[in-house]
C-alpha cells in the first residue's frame, strides 16, 4: 500500500522538505518518507497510535534515523523498557516519577503519563531500534560485510 501513496515530505538531518530534490539540494545523505496515512486499513487502534507516535517523534522532536543511529549501546531498547516499566507500576499503584535505572538519558527526559500513553511510546522506541538494527545491516550488506 505505501508504495502507491506518494510521500507529503521528506525529512533529513537539517529539517524537513517538500521533495526529495529539495533535500538532495540541501547536501542531505539520507531522506525519510513522510506519508499523510501511512496505516494499512486493517490495522489496529494501538498500532495506530504506535506508528502516530514514531511519527511525532520524527517530525517534532526530530529524532530521525540519523539522530537514532548515534544511540549504539542499546540506549533506545532500554528507554522502550523504562515506558513498559512504568506502564506496569502503573497497574501495580507504584509511582512513576521517576525513571527506572535503566532509563539511558536525563531525567528531564522522562515524561510518563498514563499506561497505554506508555505502553505507545515503548512501542514507538522499540520500531526506532528495529529501524536502526535494519540500517546498521543494511549498510553491512551494501559494504560487502555480511
Amino acid at each position: 500500500m505505501k508504495d502507491s501513496i506518494q510521500p507529503y515530505a521528506w525529512l533529513g538531518a537539517a529539517g524537513v522538505y517538500r521533495s526529495k530534490l529539495d533535500g538532495a539540494a540541501n547536501g542531505e545523505q539520507s531522506l525519510t518518507p513522510l506519508y499523510a496515512n501511512p496505516f494499512p486499513e486493517a490495522a489496529s487502534l494501538a498500532a495506530r497510535d504506535v506508528l502516530t507516535e514514531r511519527r511525532r517523534q520524527i517530525e517534532q522532536e526530530q529524532w530521525c534515523p540519523e539522530h537514532d543511529d548515534k544511540y549504539t549501546h542499546g540506549q533506545l531498547a532500554s528507554a522502550a523498557a523504562s515506558y513498559a516499566t512504568s506502564a506496569y507500576w502503573h497497574a501495580i499503584g507504584h509511582d512513576t516519577y521517576e525513571p527506572p535505572p535503566r532509563w539511558p538519558w536525563s531525567e528531564s527526559n522522562w515524561k510518563p503519563t498514563t499506561a497505554r500513553r506508555d505502553l505507545v511510546k515503548a512501542g514507538a522506541l522499540i520500531l526506532a531500534e528495529i529501524e536502526r538494527l535494519d540500517r546498521m545491516e543494511s549498510g553491512k550488506r551494501e559494504a560487502g560485510h555480511a
